[in-house]
């Protein structure tokens, strides 16, 4: 492995373990910081930075979503994924597309899970 190379895995896992720390806090704070956490999980899925959850930069969004530091609701691994999926899903609506303009406090009133149900009413097209 050349310089430039571990230059670049430890930056990978710099900016990984910021983001964790920062995702994990938010999973801890609850409802309240639900929108944060799909922020948060949103950036480490597509700067695949959760690659720097190995030392030899192999590490999948699966065995990142798998880490036991990470209070992300959910009884088995499945659960767990499609909970991160749903959180990412709501944060891309209703924040990062600016689809909705309302405060993040109605949306944390609302929570992620009713948020997602209606997710596919407001996108559907109606029938003629």
């Amino acid at each position: 492995m050349d310089n430039t190379s571990i230059l670049k895995q430890n930056e990978t896992a710099e900016v990984h373990a910021e983001l964790k720390a920062e995702l994990r806090n938010s999973l801890l704070m609850g409802q309240l910081s639900f929108l944060n956490a799909g922020k948060l999980l949103t950036e480490i899925k597509k700067k695949r930075t959760f690659l720097a959850e190995r030392h030899d930069m192999t590490g999948t969004w699966t065995d990142f979503i798998r880490s036991t530091e990470l209070p992300i609701p959910g009884d088995t691994l499945s659960s767990k994924i499609r909970t991160a999926q749903v959180l990412m899903k709501v944060y891309d609506f209703f924040i990062a597309s600016g689809t909705v303009d309302y405060s993040n406090e109605t949306f944390a009133e609302i929570g992620y899970s009713k948020l997602n149900l209606i997710i596919s009413p407001i996108t559907s097209k109606p029938e003629e």
